[in-house]
């Protein structure tokens, strides 16, 4: 057994010793597992390997699987073969691959399976805090021409990426619009020269990888009598 502060795992070791003269003379072997993998438990962000030893005559095929789908070769997950040993190894284990790993073995002879358990805890130093509104803009009222400035003050761990929507489509900036972050956690949307078209719902969506947090406002704009349209 081998065991860290990342977490443990174990293996055993299955000696089969196989009459030369059954080699010779039994051209066919079902497969079977000379070693076997175990389960593991780790820490969420470590590179986790299962490997084995197989045999059979023919050479048999491997499939591995994952929660009972096979896995698929990717930039987290890779499968390797070479000569009678085979491996299924994860870059970065994550806790959503936690579960049951199944190695499976198939020749014209027989089949054979070897599982496991895997077990990964989530790392808590990484999860950060999620987006809080510590203040909120409120529903504001001008008329048409005037300026209008929403703030919110927002805190997380880290940082939170924060986007500004109107009536549900996202805003950028503009020759009327700003978006701006000051003083570290206050975030100001500024809108100049308004128009009766502006009028609806502002919403800011706070996000970072514990979570993310939103609140919406309403903008009202009172139209000048035709006579006096604000013409910018």
């Amino acid at each position: 057994m081998a065991k860290n502060e990342y977490g443990e795992a174990k293996s055993e070791a299955l000696l089969n010793v196989l009459d030369q003269k059954e080699k010779i003379t039994d051209a066919h072997v079902a497969p079977c597992f000379l070693t076997k993998f175990y389960d593991i438990e780790a820490m969420e962000g470590v590179p986790v390997e299962f490997v084995c030893v197989i045999y059979g005559n023919p050479e048999p095929t491997v499939t591995w699987l994952l929660n009972g789908k096979e896995v698929e070769i990717s930039s987290e997950i890779l499968t390797r073969r070479q000569e009678d040993s085979v491996m299924m190894a994860f870059r970065s284990v994550q806790v959503c691959h936690s579960g049951e790993i199944i190695c499976k073995l198939k020749n014209d002879s027989g089949e054979a399976m070897c599982k496991a358990r895997l077990k990964v805890k989530e790392d808590i130093s990484k999860r950060g805090n999620r987006p809080l509104f510590l203040e909120q803009p409120s529903d504001k009222e001008v008329s048409e021409g005037e300026e209008v400035t929403f703030e919110c003050t927002i805190s997380g761990l880290p940082d939170p990426d924060v986007t500004w929507y109107f009536n549900g489509r996202e805003l950028y900036e503009s020759r009327r619009r700003t978006m701006k972050r000051k003083g570290g956690q206050k975030y100001i949307l500024t809108l100049r020269e308004v128009v009766p078209e502006n009028a609806g719902v502002y919403t800011c969506k706070a996000v970072n990888r514990a979570g993310d947090a939103s609140c919406a406002v309403e903008l009202s704009v009172k139209e000048l009598p035709t006579e006096q349209t604000y013409r910018g």
